[in-house]
């Protein structure tokens, strides 16, 4: 089923993890996927990527005028590039802080302004900012990262609205606690404290957000923008 045969898109934060689950679930689909990451990720070699910090305007605007080059417009954006660093608020130190926000909200508005020109070539393009459950219900040793992810919800319903006269739909999805490689790093104890916050009972899958990524940017979405959906298990 190519769904989404002679669409391009971006997907920041690529070479790992949920971002390249999505990149994987959009190319299966028929999508021309062009993947963004770090410079220094290790899991970048052997594949065509596009290389920025995306916490620096100025590479964000090369990488973005590169792609320009290369492929002339967007249809897709997923802006998925993300940190996260745990510490209690008091002992937060400012870097914690800054890292977090600069990464996760101020990276966001660099690639998306930077996209905007080959976005609004596309007849209907989509955008979808991946934020989390934990913007919406906080948690323990993580104000830096919540505060982030609720900014990106914000960002994504009034960018939402500014958009909708250019056909262009935003959503942000919000996954729960991930299957990742971080969850096996974790004693078992915590784990199963975890996993009873979760009516369902159980870890979500990298699968589960790239489909419903897919849903959001096809077709069968078109009158569906401004929303910041779960994929949580029941968390919220």
């Amino acid at each position: 089923m190519k769904t989404f045969s002679g669409k391009i898109a971006l997907v920041t934060g690529s070479t790992r993890g949920i971002g390249k689950a999505i990149a994987r679930e959009l190319s299966v689909r028929g999508a021309t996927v062009l993947r963004s990451g770090a410079k220094k990720s290790k899991n970048a070699q052997n594949t065509k990527i596009y290389h920025a910090d995306i916490r620096n305007p100025k590479e964000v605007f090369v990488m973005i005028g590169s792609i320009k080059k290369d492929y002339g417009r967007l249809d897709i954006l997923i802006n998925n590039a993300g940190v996260e660093r745990s510490n209690p608020f008091l002992k937060m130190e400012n870097d914690e802080w800054e890292d977090v926000i600069n990464v996760n909200v101020n990276g966001t508005f660099y690639v998306t302004k930077a996209c905007m020109p080959l976005l609004l070539l596309s007849k209907e393009a989509k955008i979808i900012n991946i934020s989390s459950v934990y913007g919406l219900i906080g948690e323990y040793g993580l104000t830096n990262y919540c505060a982030s992810k609720a900014a990106i919800i914000g960002f994504t319903k009034a960018l939402a609205k500014e958009l909708a006269i250019n056909n262009i739909t935003v959503n942000a999805v919000c996954p729960g606690i991930m299957d990742t490689g971080m969850m096996h790093s974790i004693p078992k104890k915590n784990l199963q404290k975890k996993l009873q916050q979760i009516p369902l009972g159980k870890l979500g899958k990298k699968e589960d957000v790239a489909k419903l990524v897919a849903f959001l940017c096809s077709e069968d979405a078109s009158y569906i923008t401004g929303q910041a959906i779960n994929v949580s298990g029941g968390m919220y």
